[in-house]
């Protein structure tokens, strides 16, 4: 699951599509040139304004409905459906046609978007439920309604047992081609036999040169977050303005276990949760006891340490186990929850270059000089002035379990925290 994009952004999107649907579907009646053009434009304009509207209000109570809240990415794919719904028969069908088809257009888009994620195949912004599935719809619905008489002739109800040859010849046609649905569905099986065999063809050359899929992990992290700028796509829209930046000053007499060699992954992890804890504890405010308050951030990580770090158990190794402590009674007295992202980095040049970029984009005047031991901890300043002290014991004890006894007295191995 990623973060979306800016909802306003997606309206704005949709919106500019229905727009360009008038030049799209009544457009296309303009090159007739004759007195009739003006009134079937126009009435082809009315048509794709029903069925979009009818298309988004339905899709938008549906999923009230369903999920009981206003979904407002529901309301834009739902235009969009009651869009392609009426493309195909929008020069032949009367205002309450348009509407019919919108709405079932909408439930057509409703149920296959349902069906995909049932199933479990990834369409992100449900292009097939809307384009594949409404488009079909909208195809058969050109076989099913006729302009202005109902059901009762050429395209109409009679039309499922019998199509006549010609307006002037009442004559029925023979084969499966001889009623309308079975018209309409002959012409469906051929557009996806045609785009189906293309695309195929295409996707195959892409499987056999190894273009057709992505690697696992750009995969689950996203494919902006490999080749594009993530700041600037996914910042948008976070629930406050960004905090000030700042640098921590780290010395050896503070904190001995961030000098320790031979142990890099883990200190860098640990001083990238002292930098969150940091933040917290300067430009977090107060929260009222009565409401919880959410904080966001976001951080990008030089390399793989946060992961090493995840996988062994943080909260089982020492320091990060007192900065957690620290973290956790910050929160607890600001009545505040954390939201925590960290991005992992297979690729340290790529780390590297992001945060080369943030450093580029910065005013340095604009930082906040900080020393860990000028500033007031509840839990965390007297441990970790000891944490050195803390290893030395725990390597002695560690060497003097190491020493085989007898079974019956054999020691314990002490266990760092």
């Amino acid at each position: 699951e990623f973060e979306p994009h800016n909802l306003p952004l997606v309206v704005l999107g949709t919106f500019a599509l229905w727009f360009g649907w008038y030049g799209f579907n009544p457009g296309s009646t303009l090159g007739m040139h004759d007195g009739a053009t003006g009134a079937m434009a126009a009435q082809v304009a009315m048509n794709t304004t029903i069925a979009a509207a009818t298309g988004g209000i339905t899709v938008f109570m549906l999923r009230y409905a369903i999920l009981k809240k206003y979904d407002v990415g529901g309301l834009c794919n739902g235009i969009l459906a009651g869009l392609v719904s009426i493309t195909a028969p929008c020069g032949s069908v009367e205002c309450g046609s348009a509407f019919a088809i919108g709405f079932i257009g909408a439930l057509v888009y409703q149920g296959s978007s349902m069906l995909l994620q049932k199933l479990k195949i990834d369409d992100p912004v449900d292009a097939s439920p809307v384009h594949g599935f409404c488009g079909i719809w909208g195809v058969l619905a050109a076989g099913l309604f006729d302009w202005g008489k109902g059901f009762d002739t050429f395209h109409g109800w009679s039309g499922f047992s019998c199509m006549p040859v010609s307006e002037t010849d009442s004559t029925c046609q023979t084969g499966i081609g001889g009623t309308a649905i079975g018209a309409q569905c002959i012409l469906v099986l051929m557009v996806i036999a045609w785009a189906g065999s293309l695309s195929g063809l295409a996707f195959f050359a892409l499987k056999k040169t190894g273009k057709l899929r992505i690697d696992e992990y750009t995969e689950e992290t996203g494919m902006d977050m490999k080749q594009h700028s993530p700041p600037k796509a996914y910042a948008i829209g976070r629930r406050g303005p960004p905090g000030p930046w700042f640098s921590l000053e780290v010395t050896e007499s503070w904190a001995p276990w961030a000098f320790v060699k031979g142990d890099t992954k883990r200190v860098i992890a640990a001083l990238e949760l002292l930098a969150t804890l940091v933040a917290v504890k300067l430009w977090v405010p107060e929260s009222d006891s009565r409401q919880l308050s959410i904080v966001s951030m976001r951080g990008f990580t030089d390399n793989r340490s946060n992961e090493s770090l995840v996988r062994k158990g943080m909260t089982t190794k020492f320091p990060s186990t007192l900065i957690l402590m620290e973290l956790t009674e910050e929160l607890a007295s600001k009545n505040s929850q954390l939201e925590l992202s960290w991005l992992r980095r297979d690729s340290n040049q790529l780390a590297d270059d992001l945060t080369n970029e943030k450093f580029d984009m910065f005013d340095s005047a604009l930082r906040i000089p900080l020393k860990g031991e000028e500033l007031e901890w509840k839990v965390l300043d007297k441990l970790l002035r000891h944490s050195d002290s803390f290893y030395k014991e725990v390597k002695t004890r560690k060497a003097s379990a190491a020493v085989k006894l007898p079974a019956s007295k054999r020691a314990r191995r002490l266990q760092p925290w």
